[in-house]
This record gives C-alpha cells, sequence and structure tokens, in this order.
C-alpha cells in the first residue's frame, strides 16, 4: 500500500513529576516513518522515531503508530516512577543513571537535580561534573556550567571532551581567549579529534573580529592561518564534512571582507551523523527499569526495544555501542524467558507431585536462578 495515503494520528497530554506533557505522533512517508513529538508549555522537548516496514498493510501502519504512542507515554510515566523509587536508595551510582536517562529525553530541570544529588552523595563519582556541566550547558546555565566544567577539568584533566565543553561555555560567556584555550587544549591531548579541531578553526574566525588585539592570542592574520588548517584537519579526518561547502568557505576566507560568508559556508558543512539515541538503550536505562520497574517482566517494552534496537543495527551494523545494547536487551529477554521456565515447571510439579523429571529439572533450574541474575546485575552495571 502506500503509506502517503495513512493519515492518522495521536494526540495526548500527561502530567508527570511536575511538567504537563503533550505528546503527539503521526507517519511521515519517505522513508516511511513514525514521528512522536513531545512539548511542554508549546516548546518541543524531545521527538522519538521508529521505522515502518514497507510491507505492512494500512491496517498494520495504523496499529503500529497507535502503539508507538502508547509505548512513548508508558515510557514516560514508567520513568518518572523509577525516580520516585531511585531517589529512595541514595545510591549514586543509580541516581547519577537515572540524570542520564533524563539528560537523554532533554528533562534537563530533572537531570540536574539527579546529578548534583548524585554528587552530594558522592562527589568522585564517574563523570559527575562533567555530565552536570554539559545539562547546565544544554540549560542555557553558562556559569553554572563553567564552575561544573572547571570542577571536571580538575578531576580528568586529560579527557579532551571536557576540554572541549568548556571551550564552547567560554565561548558563550564571552570569554573568547579562554575558549581558544581551552579548544587547543583539547587538541593537544587529541591531536586526531575532528569536532575540537572544526570549532577551533571557527572560533579562530571569529576571534578576529570580537578580540582583535588578543593578549594572549596570536596576531589576527595568524590566527586566520591558523584557521584553515585546523578546518582542513578536521575535514581530512571525517566524512562528516560536506567537501563542497568546505572548500567554499576556503575560498572566501582568500576574498576581502569574506570573513562572515566563509564562516556560514563552514557552519553548514558539518553534518554530524546522527543515530537516534533513543534506539541506542544505554545499559544505565535497561539496569534502572530492570532493577526498580520490572522491565524483565514487561514483554511488551522489551520487545519494542529490541525491535528498535536490531532496526538500528541493520543501519548502522558498525556502531559497537549499538551491538551491546542489543546484546543487553538480548539477556534480559533471555531472564524474561527463563523465569517463565521455571514458573513452567512449578506448575507441572504443582499438578503432579511425582512427576520426577519435572522436579529434577525444576531443582536445576532453581539452582542456577541466583547465579544468573548476578551475572545480568553485573553486565548492567
Amino acid at each position: 500500500m502506500s503509506k502517503d495515503n495513512v493519515d492518522i494520528g495521536f494526540n495526548d497530554t500527561i502530567k508527570v513529576g511536575k511538567r504537563k506533557l503533550h505528546i503527539e505522533t503521526s507517519m511521515v512517508p519517505e522513508p516511511a516513518r513514525i514521528v512522536s513529538s513531545i512539548f511542554d508549555g508549546g516548546e518541543l522537548v524531545d521527538k522519538q522515531e521508529m521505522s515502518l516496514d514497507e510491507d505492512l498493510t494500512e491496517k498494520e501502519v495504523k496499529d503500529e503508530i497507535g502503539q508507538f504512542h502508547t509505548f512513548i507515554i508508558s515510557d514516560l510515566e514508567l520513568l518518572f516512577l523509577v525516580a520516585t523509587k531511585v531517589k529512595e536508595t541514595k545510591s549514586a551510582s543509580s541516581i547519577n543513571k537515572l540524570g542520564l536517562l533524563f539528560f537523554e529525553k532533554n528533562l534537563y530541570s530533572e537531570a540536574i537535580e539527579q546529578f548534583q544529588l548524585a554528587l552530594k552523595l558522592n562527589e568522585t563519582i564517574e563523570n559527575g561534573n562533567y555530565m552536570l556541566g554539559q545539562t547546565f550547558f544544554k540549560a542555557r546555565q553558562y556559569k553554572k556550567a563553567m564552575e561544573n566544567l572547571q570542577k571536571a577539568v580538575e578531576k580528568t584533566p586529560d579527557y579532551p571532551d571536557v576540554h572541549l565543553l568548556l571551550g564552547k561555555t567560554y565561548w558563550h560567556l564571552e570569554e573568547y581567549a579562554n575558549a581558544i584555550q581551552a579548544l587547543e587544549k583539547a587538541v593537544e591531548l587529541n591531536s586526531e579529534y575532528h569536532e575540537a579541531c572544526y570549532t577551533l578553526g571557527l572560533y579562530l574566525i571569529q576571534s578576529k573580529s570580537k578580540i582583535p588585539k588578543g593578549k594572549t592570542l596570536k596576531p589576527p592574520i595568524e590566527r586566520m592561518k591558523d584557521a584553515q588548517k585546523y578546518l582542513k584537519k578536521a575535514a581530512a579526518l571525517s566524512a562528516e564534512y560536506d567537501d563542497k561547502l568546505m572548500e567554499a568557505g576556503f575560498e572566501k576566507l582568500e576574498l576581502k571582507d569574506q570573513d562572515d560568508s566563509g564562516l556560514q559556508e563552514f557552519k553548514q558543512a558539518y553534518k554530524p551523523y546522527k543515530i537516534h539515541r533513543k534506539t541506542i538503550l544505554a545499559n544505565a536505562e535497561f539496569y534502572l527499569k530492570f532493577m526498580f520497574a520490572g522491565l524483565d517482566k514487561d514483554k511488551k517494552s522489551l520487545d519494542h526495544y529490541i525491535t528498535n534496537l536490531e532496526s538500528s543495527v541493520k543501519r548502522h551494523s558498525n556502531y559497537p555501542d549499538l551491538h551491546k545494547s542489543l546484546g543487553t536487551a538480548y539477556m534480559i529477554k533471555s531472564w524474561h524467558l527463563f523465569a517463565k521456565a521455571v514458573e513452567e515447571y512449578r506448575k507441572a510439579v504443582q499438578i503432579n507431585s511425582s512427576f520426577q523429571v519435572a522436579q529434577k529439572n525444576l531443582k536445576l533450574l532453581e539452582n542456577e536462578t541466583k547465579g544468573l541474575l548476578i551475572l545480568l546485575k553485573a553486565i548492567l552495571e
């Protein structure tokens, strides 16, 4: 059937935590996919997508749209339910994982609350200040972002991502010289970090007009030479840059008073690869939903996760994180089936207490239950 003919959408408003979210779900053709948009007070907070098979009937497409819409709502409600339970544990690790989930869904105020609590419980938690700084950056609270990223630099001085984000934060705070120095440090730590090279190149071009006589920086003409060097290096390191647009940018830099035009070409040239993050379910999400919301018992949600991951693996087979997440999903699925197997053997023994083969197998399964659960928790941690 032609999916262009399918005109159906769903709209719902839900209250979760302190938020009132509006969810709109419909189908988008070419390529055929379901898109669910989440709004808070009229502002788009997040968007989730799921691809559709080409051979579905019109009825099957409508059913898929309805099921996906229901899943999005359930997933949000489940997240806030998990948040209530996790907070009671006072486990810095679990609370930090919860912060990551809120961050990934662009629910920044909730993410900030979790990251701050996790740091209060354990100030040395891995990437604590970096993630809190990143969340403040996304929320456009740049001074708070800077404070946490500076602490992150003290804790992990050899982590180039921290220096990159700190540089971007300085730039928003109009501390241009500090921004350039932070980006130079990121490149120094990883000379093949194409995003750091690219960002540094852009900042050097803009610094010509913003700080023409910066005391700690090279003269503008030298900065422009460095900018081209870094931009060319970024393009050479990654295929995420459009060659024609990059070349157009370099050509305009050679012309008088065309720096801004060249800058726009460079900005349009960067086309980062995107994998919809909701299909890359981090172990954090599996762990929290397994431990606090019975994900292993929720066959519908688990099957949905697996279907999305399998689809993403087909499209991006060279992304190791996808294979890791899919493997984790299969592990949870295996636990779900293992638990059902135990349940069926128990029923067999209850029906016929002299069924010796069933009794023997049940005992073997029960003996392995604890070990398998420990293994799964270790993988999810």
